[in-house]
């Protein structure tokens, strides 16, 4: 078995018991040497030799048992605890009581964006959005006239900007010390970001599962095609952000596409577009057979149809085919007003969205043939 490393450093006893032995035998040493010559020079002068030959003699065993241990702990203290902020994984950052920031490990740079010589120096409110800068001055006129603050010794969330101006969900945990006179705070800050935009991950889809639920609830509970048409662009209005949607159909007969529910758009004209343009989006759509993105109308599409929707206010469109039993039966339409991605977590909720659809209205067909 391998043995512990032995402690570099005497013990506080063993040093103590080391420099009295010391004393004693240089202090001997001393008067032995001065002893031939104390009848022939003064009191006075003799008391200064015997000082001055006791300092020279343990001077030397000083800075070997004390001095330079300590100063070596201090040093490897120094350098131990600069190693661990150097390399945590968390931002550390000191201010002082005036709010000027004193020091930042790396960690700090890498999430703010600045570096040492950038922000050293700068009010701390740099780094904090302005709707919360006077909440950080209340804290810090607190801390300086009470010496206490409500977040010391507290974990919070906040938010913090980088220098290209974002914003950002931080956790921040704050400590204070002195230094003589001077009192410091050090803050622990951890970036947030992923972990919100999981948080919301999962409650966007905890959301989109319950619209589901809704949504079938709603168009399985009549069989009358206009009413189902109605109840699921009416939800879709409620539950999603989605400024109008519509519904086109192929006609059993002839295989048109023709309009057979529209929500927060005007029927009229969006006819007279579709039939000056001679076609529209959703003839792409079944044209592909898949769902079709247009994040930019206006720079996308030139016809009278293009022009209609953009002088609307409608900036995105998504389209989604609706089928059933191998069967496709139309187009879900849905528009908005600002430029918007569909991500593909959102085109996949739409599409589970347009085969309830389909389903229901395949349903609401058979039912109509058979009355």
């Amino acid at each position: 078995m391998k043995k512990d490393r032995p402690n570099q450093f005497t013990s506080p006893w063993q040093t103590f018991a080391i420099l009295m032995a010391a004393v004693f035998i240089a202090e001997a040493f001393v008067m032995y040497l001065i002893h031939p010559f104390e009848d022939r020079l003064s009191h006075l002068f003799i008391l200064t030799l015997d000082a001055t030959l006791l300092l020279i003699l343990i001077a030397p065993l000083l800075w070997w048992f004390i001095i330079n241990p300590l100063r070596r702990t201090a040093m490897m203290e120094q350098a131990r605890a600069a190693t661990v902020i150097s390399n945590a994984a968390d931002g550390i950052m000191t201010i002082n009581e005036q709010g000027l920031i004193e020091s930042l490990n790396p960690a700090a740079e890498r999430i703010y964006g600045y570096n040492q010589e950038e922000i050293v120096g700068m009010p701390l409110t740099v780094l904090i959005p302005e709707s919360y800068r006077g909440a950080h001055r209340n804290h810090l006129e607190r801390g300086r006239s009470t010496a206490q603050s409500d977040i010391v010794e507290k974990t919070l969330e906040l938010h913090g900007l980088r220098k290209d101006g974002h914003d950002f969900p931080l956790e921040l945990s704050v400590a204070t010390w002195e230094a003589g006179k001077e009192r410091f705070f050090t803050g622990i800050i951890r970036d947030i970001s992923e972990r919100k935009r999981n948080e919301q991950e999962r409650e966007r889809n905890h959301e989109r599962r319950k619209a589901l639920r809704e949504i079938n609830e709603a168009i399985t509970s009549t069989l009358e095609l206009r009413s189902v048409l109605a109840l699921l662009l009416e939800k879709i209005d409620t539950i999603l952000p989605y400024a109008a949607s519509a519904v086109r159909l192929l006609d059993p007969t002839t295989g048109a596409p023709s309009y057979r529910a529209l929500r927060n758009i005007d029927e009229e004209g969006l006819a007279k577009a579709h039939l000056q343009s001679g076609s529209g989006l959703a003839e792409l759509v079944l044209e592909a057979n898949r769902p079709l993105m247009i994040p930019n109308i206006e720079a996308e599409i030139r016809s009278e149809l293009g022009k209609f929707l953009v002088s609307r206010g409608f900036v995105s469109y998504l389209g989604l085919p609706l089928a059933a039993k191998g069967k496709t039966l139309g187009v879900l339409s849905v528009l908005t007003k600002e430029e918007h991605t569909f991500s593909e977590e959102e085109i996949q909720f739409l599409k589970a969205l347009a085969g309830l659809a389909a389903m229901a209205i395949y349903n609401s067909r058979l039912y109509e043939e058979t009355e």
